[in-house]
């Protein structure tokens, strides 16, 4: 039997996830016992006789405090990448590119990022979510980031109040404001209804990591992205599996990077910023109803106007059709989906409102100039997190 050392502090959902996936491994192998460890206890003395090391590591004590054990080790935070350790993350620059397709899918023209400046998977999300033109939120003094930001999160915890409110106050309107993670979310939020900004018709919050507790309960139910947290963990134990294997201890090894989930939307983003009103309203039901067959009959009831003006107004805001633009929107969900390699090709045409997988590949194919499967293999996301 193998005894893996697990020091992950598991007080956000987030974290349990990580777990949930090391777990599963553990089970599927039965030669692994998981033993768990807060940082302050894992010091090179108690890890003795361990077979490996699945960690959040926070800071450089705790790496060379692990490194000195001398066992081969995961890293599932990569807030720099560490001589000797492998890493497994999230996706954080997926993340913030599946951020702006949303919101510009939604057709807002002004964008903002709200963030922890200096932190890794922050900056990386940003990077990838911001152009030039996006409204960045630059604290007017750093707050201090550290440990307690990961094991003391508090929603009233906010360094720099007085600067976020006025940033707010500055952002053109309406905005779609895409937060690091939920608890930055919720914290944005609060001061937005304080600053009299209504959520979401003068500003659209996203968050991250999908943690129910914080989303239930903001000013505003949030929208989220899940971050796959349990597949962090499954793949760090796979591959600490490998690297045991292979007797790799001290070589370093490349960033192992997983692909987000879904995006799970809530009261937060449930607007539009269209005009006229009404065709808000209808492409809004089209993408919360893209997995079931939608007609233009139907859109032309909801927005209770004729057929030919809706057309037009289409035609003319929208550069498509009614049924084109429901097509297009059922493509993009059908993209997302086949990010999941669990997923077969059949229950991604059910789920995207097909009556028939070979109704969806035909259409899949027509839309890309490429068929499900081959956009699967050819995909770059999902062949950089090999190992």
């Amino acid at each position: 039997m193998k005894q893996i050392a697990i020091i992950v502090e598991n007080f956000r959902p987030w974290a349990r996830e990580v777990v949930n996936g090391i777990a599963a491994f553990a089970q599927e192998r039965r030669d692994w016992i998981l033993r768990p460890f807060s940082t302050q206890t894992a010091s090179a003395a108690k890890l003795r006789g361990f077979d490996g090391i699945i960690a959040r590591i926070l800071d450089d004590a705790m790496a060379k405090r692990l490194a000195k054990t001398g066992l081969p080790a995961v890293d599932i935070v990569c807030l720099k990448p560490r001589m000797g350790f492998a890493s497994v993350e999230t996706d954080h620059r997926a993340i913030g590119r599946m951020a702006r397709e949303f919101f510009t899918s939604r057709g807002f023209v002004n964008f903002a990022y709200c963030g922890m400046p200096g932190i890794a998977f922050s900056d990386k999300r940003q990077a990838a979510f911001a152009d030039p033109e996006t409204h960045v939120f630059v604290p007017s003094r750093k707050p201090y980031v550290g440990k307690g930001d990961f094991y003391s999160e508090r929603i009233d915890r906010l360094p720099d109040g007085n600067a976020m409110k006025k940033w707010l106050l500055g952002l053109p309107n309406p905005i779609g404001v895409f937060c690091c993670n939920d608890l930055r979310a919720v914290q944005l939020e609060r001061i937005a209804v304080e600053c009299g900004l209504r959520v979401p018709k003068d500003i659209a919050v996203l968050g991250v990591d999908n943690d129910t507790m914080l989303c239930s309960f903001a000013e505003v139910p949030l929208s989220s992205i899940l971050p796959n947290s349990f597949k962090v963990g499954y793949d760090a134990a796979r591959i600490l599996s490998a690297i045991m294997s292979r007797q790799i201890t001290k070589k370093p090894h490349r960033v192992h990077s997983v692909p987000p989930g879904k995006l799970v939307e809530r009261m937060s983003t449930e607007f539009m910023p269209v005009d006229p009103p009404w065709l808000g309203k209808v492409l809004m039901h089209i993408e919360a109803n893209m997995r079931r067959p939608i007609g233009a009959q139907e859109i032309f009831d909801l927005a209770e106007r004729s057929g030919t003006y809706v057309e037009q107004i289409f035609k003319r805001k929208l550069g498509k059709s009614v049924q084109s633009y429901v097509t297009a929107t059922k493509m993009r969900e059908a993209k997302r989906l086949l990010g999941d390699n669990h997923l077969r090709i059949s229950e991604i045409a059910y789920q995207c409102g097909f009556s028939s997988p070979q109704y969806f590949c035909r259409t899949f194919t027509a839309h890309f100039g490429m068929s499900p499967k081959a956009y699967r293999i050819t995909k770059p996301q999902l062949r950089s997190g090999r190992i």
